[in-house]
């Protein structure tokens, strides 16, 4: 028996098949001549049968043939169709209630995946009631959300009062939120170190390098709970290369903040307009809500005397070939305008 499907699925006969098919057709004699594989190929469609008394073979008419197949395997695929359709139906309950149990594990590979916000700081406030050397946390995307540090303020304390080794890594604008720079201040007064970072990055955390948790999709609604150690390695490294390019968050009066922040904010909304990115975009990854962006824009529009955005990325593409890594101030004598608290994109994620 020998019926072939080649690559594309498209069923054929071999050559040795189709060369036996036309002997026979014209000579129901000429089987003999022919190698058994090739005939019981032919038998198998059914293209070959015995002759009427039982001796030699004769051949089928190719079309008849075709026919009867067809209408049989089209049944097949039908009977397939409607298997696929119930087997759905029938498992739709069970996958409900695997995604609503909010985890889907593969411990083989030391991953977890956490589904919604309960799930994944639950896993947080587990991993960080484990913690026994270091927590490393990066936060980006602006002000902490009130609720979200006083809830996670206790279990900050705790995990410093045991002597773990608390960093932490913010973006530049979460200095101007007032929620925040208390959160930071009580933090760092029972040993914590606080740093924040001009540039984008993602959210990330590491405990004593054996457990970390990244985010499973971009709108953060899903986690990656990871303990195999040389990814928590790298991840870890990872921290700490953005940790060395940090300045230390100083939780200064709203004006300070505000003067020390927008000249670096500014300057990264730029180098993402050059980027290509879209201002919904630009807005998420430096932590500002969209008033606040195109507040943003306005001023940097202003300093750069341009009017439109195709004559801000021109000028701002300029700017940078004529001074590649550097980075133009503010005019002497204009200091950056404050930027209010409820401009700033808050986030909801547990701190550490």
């Amino acid at each position: 028996m020998k019926v072939i499907w080649d690559d594309s699925t498209q069923f054929s006969l071999s050559e040795a098949a189709q060369d036996a098919y036309v002997d026979i057709a014209r000579n129901p004699l000429a089987a003999t001549g022919h190698a058994p594989g090739a005939l019981a190929e032919l038998r198998e469609l059914g293209l070959i049968t015995s002759g009427p008394d039982g001796s030699g073979v004769i051949a089928v008419d190719p079309k008849l043939v075709a026919q009867g197949l067809t209408a049989r395997w089209r049944a097949q695929a039908a009977s397939l169709d409607w298997q696929a359709s119930t087997l759905e139906r029938q498992l739709a309950p069970l996958a409900e209630t695997y995604r609503q149990a909010g985890v889907q594990i593969d411990r083989s590979a030391g991953l977890e995946r956490l589904e919604g916000h309960q799930a994944i700081n639950s896993f947080i406030r587990t991993a960080v009631g484990n913690a026994r050397v270091e927590a490393l946390t990066a936060q980006p995307g602006g002000a902490r959300s009130s609720a979200s540090l006083e809830a996670s303020l206790p279990h900050t304390l705790a995990c410093l009062h045991r002597g773990v080794a608390v960093r932490t890594l913010y973006q530049s604008t979460a200095r101007v939120s007032g929620a925040t720079r208390q959160y930071v201040r009580a933090a760092m007064d029972a040993g914590a170190q606080i740093r924040t970072l001009d540039h984008y990055f993602e959210r990330l955390m590491v405990f004593d390098r054996k457990v970390a948790v990244i985010p499973g999709d971009p709108s953060r609604t899903t986690a990656l709970a990871i303990t195999q150690p040389d990814l928590c390695g790298y991840l870890a490294e990872s921290f700490e290369h953005m940790w060395d390019r940090a300045v230390e968050f100083l939780p200064t009066d709203p004006i300070s903040a505000t003067t020390e922040v927008v000249p670096g904010v500014r300057e990264l909304i730029k180098d993402l307009l050059l980027a290509g990115y879209t201002g919904e975009v630009i807005a998420r990854r430096v932590g500002l809500k969209t008033r606040a962006f195109q507040d943003h824009i306005a001023a940097i529009k202003a300093q750069m005397e341009v009017s439109t955005l195709v004559q801000l990325g021109y000028a701002i593409a300029v700017e940078r070939s004529q001074a590649p890594g550097l980075r133009r101030p503010d005019p002497a004598g204009a200091p950056p305008e404050p930027v209010a608290e409820d401009e700033v994109e808050d986030e909801d994620e547990d701190e550490i």
